[in-house]
């Protein structure tokens, strides 16, 4: 419960800050850029405030899962390394990036016996790249010049703090 309640006092702060950016400029575009807890989506979508914004999934994050889904395939080793920057690579640079990932996986899922762990690990990885497609058009939120990744926020944040405590 104490982490709903902290979800939603900091959903509230960035949707205030939101407004009034949005009063004093204009109409301005909004990103919002989350990982991909679906608690976190959910209540973002539920505030009226952030209609209309660019909805983006931290590629930091997507990247966790490419390497989950290439480590499935081909074990700790340097093919699922170079399996895994070849994936992020058409993630980043492919119109259709997120729609290539999950074909690719699919087709090594369908070789792996039904009840092994690799293949669960695939299966939750295609479910998780489905979901999210419409969030993960980073060739698209590129040519933009929107960011696709939370990092220099977070680290900018983080620096605040320390330096203010």
């Amino acid at each position: 419960m104490a982490q709903g309640v902290k979800l939603r006092s900091l959903l509230d702060d960035v949707v205030e800050l939101v407004s009034r950016v949005r009063r004093a400029r204009d109409s301005r575009q909004v990103v919002v850029l989350c990982d991909g807890k679906e608690t976190i989506w959910a209540a973002a979508a539920a505030r009226s405030e952030l209609v209309g914004a660019i909805w983006i999934l931290d590629f930091f994050h997507v990247a966790e899962n490419l390497m989950t889904a290439a480590t499935a395939i081909h074990g700790d080793t340097a093919e699922a390394r170079r399996r895994d920057e070849k994936q992020r690579e058409k993630l980043r640079l492919d119109q259709h990036g997120v729609e290539h990932v999950v074909r690719s996986m699919s087709c090594y899922r369908r070789l792996l016996p039904g009840d092994c762990n690799e293949r669960k690990v695939l299966g939750n990885a295609i479910g998780y790249f489905r979901d999210h497609r419409e969030r993960m058009r980073y060739a698209q939120f590129i040519a933009l010049g929107l960011p696709i990744g939370s990092g220099p926020v977070e680290s900018a944040a983080k620096n605040l703090v320390q330096a203010r405590l």
